[in-house]
């Protein structure tokens, strides 16, 4: 963030900055900080037909985020000054043709392995949306402390998944550390990966894993054409049983992640190393301290 943002007419972008300023110099850490935003009314993941339901519920409320979103901020106290962020982003989609694809060319449930083109949110649009959460509280936030060595890492992380170009390709299910692109919560959860910390902690409360039905697949993965009322006026739709052909899907859910913040925040869960609950306005935050681990060596990306 040069001066000439800084000095901004926008009062939402100085108040914002001004509070990263004081939380970064109270916490005298680098950090990598995950945003999570969860779905406007939540998405139902019980059967494609619930899912379906609640997407277009979603949808039709007009909110942003329709089915929930995560950025990503870096801030590395060596570089500049403290707790300015050195990087505020998230992956988003370029266009959204998704429209098309359900009702014109018959994606079904294809829609979820669908590659979308790519980009990565402007830093404008990572602290107008930050904001906006913390004072709707539609808003939540783990901060991780990182060692300086790994800050650097991470930095460099980022320069090159730009300079690959894997930025422009926008998937739920895809890999960020094999050069697929990813969707918004893979691509935030990638930052952690790369800093030597160990997301299969947190998947359980996370991710979500799927059978997706074969018969309810459509596009380019199957070759079908699958019309949306199949799954939207069929309630007995459901996810594939152990004996029918399916495709596997993981993924990080953006409104599992909120919700875990919460659930730390009442103490449901406990955090799998040292931390703390934060509040800022609305929003509730975590903090957890991974000073201790080693910062990884070797190559980033793995393809």
């Amino acid at each position: 963030m040069n001066l000439k943002i800084f000095r901004s007419r926008d009062f939402i972008s100085v108040v914002f900055w001004v509070w990263l300023l004081t939380f970064s110099l109270s916490a005298l850490a680098d950090q990598v900080v995950l945003y999570n935003v969860p779905s406007p009314y939540g998405l139902n993941w019980r059967t494609p037909h619930t899912l379906l339901k609640t997407v277009l519920r979603n949808h039709a409320s007009g909110q942003s985020h329709e089915i929930g979103h995560v950025f990503v901020g870096l801030y590395c106290s060596n570089l500049g000054i403290a707790g300015q962020a050195d990087v505020l982003t998230g992956m988003t989609s370029a266009t959204d043709n998704s429209e098309d694809l359900l009702r014109d060319q018959g994606y079904g449930l294809g829609i979820l392995f669908h590659n979308f083109d790519g980009r990565l949110n402007t830093e404008a649009e990572a602290t107008f949306d930050i904001h906006s959460g913390v004072r709707s509280g539609r808003l939540s936030f783990m901060a991780f402390d990182v060692s300086k060595a790994t800050c650097q890492r991470l930095l460099t992380y980022e320069m090159e998944y730009r300079q690959r170009g894997y930025d422009q390709n926008y998937g739920l299910p895809n890999r960020p550390l094999f050069g697929e692109g990813a969707g918004c919560s893979a691509y935030g959860v990638s930052f952690l990966e790369v800093a030597g910390i160990d997301t299969k902690l947190f998947f359980r409360h996370w991710g979500r894993y799927l059978h997706v039905p074969k018969r309810l697949i459509g596009g380019p993965l199957t070759g079908d054409f699958i019309p949306l009322v199949r799954i939207l006026l069929n309630p007995l739709a459901m996810w594939a049983g152990p004996a029918e052909p399916y495709f596997p899907l993981g993924f990080w859910d953006p409104d599992r992640m909120h919700g875990y913040v919460g659930d730390v925040m009442r103490g449901a869960v406990e955090m799998p190393f040292g931390g703390e609950t934060l509040r800022w306005g609305q929003a509730n935050g975590l903090r957890m301290d991974a000073r201790a681990i080693p910062t990884p060596v070797g190559p980033i990306f793995r393809n």
